[in-house]
């Protein structure tokens, strides 16, 4: 199966629903994985064992375990999944595009005067980004580490041990975090779920971060 033909709009919307909060969830804990990353680097602590084996291999397990989690924001399709690329497929199509711009489907949607300028806007174009945004290079290059080195690091094919993997960029991490943040909030929107504030949630659990490592 690699796509969700087999049901109906009603029911894509209704699995999208539900798996929006599990999406949502993980994102969280990815923002959360990222400021705690940022403010260990840039804190005394970090600074007192930069070069020393122990502080360098507690930085590559912040760094392994916020790359595994942002695997699960972006992994390929899966229909017993929730990624934005499994996302992206339950909610592509032009009679689920129309469930949620009639009024017929107010038991789904709390609709807004401006929903449909919305849904054009944002919806329409998040929709394709969510598949898009997965084929790039940085996203590529993320899930290929983790496959790869994190995930697979004990037995590699002859082909694989003659051709390096690419080191995750610090770049490729803040585009995974942006683009999931930016689509997950308009896929919220757009199903009139009550949106997360995950800019919120970055500036709160920064400041806790940041107390944390100043009071070491």
């Amino acid at each position: 199966m690699e796509d969700f033909s087999h049901l109906e709009p009603l029911e894509k919307l209704f699995l999208a629903r539900n798996r929006l909060g599990m999406l949502s969830n993980v994102l969280v804990e990815v923002i959360k994985l990222n400021e705690q990353k940022k403010a260990f680097v840039t804190s005394r602590l970090y600074k007192s064992v930069q070069g020393h084996e122990a502080g360098e291999l507690l930085l590559e397990t912040m760094v392994h375990y916020e790359i595994a989690q942002i695997c699960r924001l972006w992994d390929d399709f899966d229909p017993t999944g929730f990624s934005l690329p499994t996302m992206a497929s339950l909610l592509r199509g032009a009679e689920v595009r129309n469930l949620l711009s009639t009024a017929d489907t107010d038991i789904i949607v709390n609709l807004r005067p401006n929903h449909e300028e919305f849904l054009a806007a944002a919806f329409d174009p998040a929709v394709e980004e969510a598949t898009i945004a997965s084929e790039t290079h940085q996203i590529k290059r993320i899930k290929n580490y983790r496959n790869k080195f994190i995930a697979h690091p004990i037995y590699r094919t002859r082909q694989e041990l003659k051709s390096k993997i690419e080191i995750v960029r610090p770049d490729d991490i803040e585009y995974a975090v942006e683009n999931a943040f930016r689509i997950v909030q308009v896929f919220e929107t757009a199903l009139s779920l009550t949106p997360s504030d995950y800019l919120r949630v970055r500036i709160e659990f920064s400041r806790v971060v940041e107390a944390f490592y100043e009071a070491l």
